[in-house]
């Protein structure tokens, strides 16, 4: 039998925004490591608990769109004193983790990030608050995407 686990938020997300300063100076290798070798024992521990397991692993969205000015808009980066810089580099790098894990795994990833882009708190279209805090829109919308990975590979 064959155990179906969809992880409909992606994962990682607090893991960037713990690491927000070090993301934005370029200095985040360690931070991104950690979560990669967390992501690994997470999809082991489930298969390892589940047997056969096909599991949808989704990526970091950014809610800046790639602007990066998470500073202007969201309580925590204003704590930390956030700089805006592009910020396609870093969801670059952090995502590619998941990518690398989703493959090793022999699982799925869903594109959140490329879901998401173009609907951060930046647009005119957005499903994010100005603050950083998820409109009703934004899951409502993001939801169809894992489905959609989901039921189309099941």
């Amino acid at each position: 039998d064959v155990e179906w686990v969809v992880n409909h938020a992606p994962s990682g997300g607090n893991d960037i925004k713990g690491e927000m300063l070090a993301a934005l100076l370029g200095n985040d290798a360690m931070a991104i490591a950690t979560m990669r070798g967390n992501l690994d024992a997470a999809l082991t521990a489930l298969a390892n608990r589940l047997g056969e397991v096909r599991i949808y692993l989704a990526n970091i969205y950014d809610s800046s769109d790639g602007q990066g000015n998470f500073g202007l808009h969201c309580e925590f980066a204003r704590r930390l004193g956030a700089i805006a810089v592009p910020s396609d580099p870093i969801f670059e790098r952090w995502n590619a983790a998941h990518a690398t894990v989703a493959a090793e795994q022999a699982q799925t990833l869903v594109e959140m990030h490329g879901a998401f882009y173009g609907h951060g708190f930046n647009s005119g279209d957005p499903w994010f608050a100005p603050d950083c805090t998820s409109r009703p829109r934004g899951p409502t919308a993001l939801a169809p995407i894992s489905s959609a990975a989901c039921f189309g590979a099941c």
